[in-house]
């Protein structure tokens, strides 16, 4: 399983863009169920004693817990979406795998970043303003988990279950949003202006993850009959910012601080996710407008995004890759 991935330390560029409410990270490539729960047992069973957070620590620790936070507002999006799938029983089992895999990570992931974890060099928070914002997410996580006990049992959730997790979802990315920038601001001084900018590099190519998410599962949800004229007006927001954000990542965008690929390996990888999007980008576009998609073209949709995600996740391995190089 591929690790939180750390900022970068060089080569990396001051980004100037504002960090929005809904800038969200996305699921990294979709492991199967078995494979992941395999791995985070052992971890489990490995878990030694942390070290509380302290001023020793180093600015790739603080980059962990900041993309580690972050990574949970993808995840968030991916349940929602998996959910949306399997309600409309387009790849069953394999969407309701998903469904699995992301609930258990969400759950790890939403421990270590209070408890620590020795796997993900994460200390103990201590940091009073980062406990509060955490909390804010544990009480949506609370509310939002067993939302998902019945769909994941293998049993259809019940219309009231549905309509309130996708409902909790926004309001888990926009709480794990605000945890993101209280680490920033918390950790920004310690982080450094290199640190700072690569750290929200990986947060935009993460962004874009989370938007593959967000979008199929809208997606499915027009399809399943939710037309109403503001999820379509959010869809078309997606859509258009997922599209932009895409070409500013292959080509950079220099008034917006958004540079061109560091490296060949990463333009790779955009070039080879964009021609998982584009294919598929006028039936998002439709969605849009209010056509619903069978369920052929669900499954189309969904495979062309979780194939979109594998390779950006090859893109953000490749930052992190970076990192690593320069020591």
């Amino acid at each position: 399983t591929s690790r939180p991935l750390r900022g970068l330390q060089n080569g990396d560029v001051m980004l100037q863009l504002p960090v929005s409410r809904h800038a969200c990270q996305l699921l990294g490539a979709i492991l199967t169920a078995l494979a992941i729960l395999t791995a985070l047992a052992s971890l489990a069973g490995s878990e030694k004693p942390v070290q509380a957070q302290t001023a020793k620590d180093t600015r790739l620790s603080i980059a962990e817990r900041i993309v580690a936070a972050g990574r949970q507002r993808m995840l968030a999006e991916g349940m929602a979406a998996s959910l949306c799938y399997v309600d409309q029983g387009v790849a069953d089992a394999r969407s309701r795998s998903q469904l699995y895999v992301m609930w258990n990570i969400f759950g790890w992931y939403h421990r270590a970043i209070v408890s620590g974890s020795q796997e993900l060099d994460l200390g103990v928070e201590l940091d009073p303003q980062v406990l509060a914002a955490w909390q804010e997410v544990d009480t949506l996580w609370t509310e939002l988990r067993p939302l998902y006990d019945t769909p994941i049992s293998g049993q259809p959730a019940q219309p009231a279950q549905f309509d309130d997790a996708v409902a909790i979802t926004r309001d888990v990315t926009d709480a794990a949003t605000d945890l993101v920038a209280t680490l920033r601001s918390a950790y920004a001084a310690r982080l450094g202006p290199q640190g700072f900018g690569s750290a929200l590099l990986i947060d935009l190519y993460e962004r874009q993850r989370m938007l593959a998410q967000r979008i199929a599962k809208d997606v499915c949800l027009v399809a399943r009959g939710d037309a109403q004229p503001n999820r379509l007006a959010d869809l078309t927001r997606t859509v258009e910012i997922f599209s932009l954000s895409l070409d500013a990542f292959q080509n950079g965008l220099s008034d917006a601080g958004v540079p061109p690929p560091p490296t060949d390996a990463i333009a790779q990888s955009l070039s080879n996710a964009a021609t998982h999007w584009r294919p598929v980008a006028a039936l998002a576009y439709a969605a849009a407008q209010g056509m619903e998609l069978d369920r052929s073209g669900l499954a189309e949709f969904a495979d062309a995004m979780d194939r979109f995600t594998s390779h950006m996740t090859g893109a953000i391995n490749a930052l992190a890759a970076l990192n690593s190089d320069g020591g």
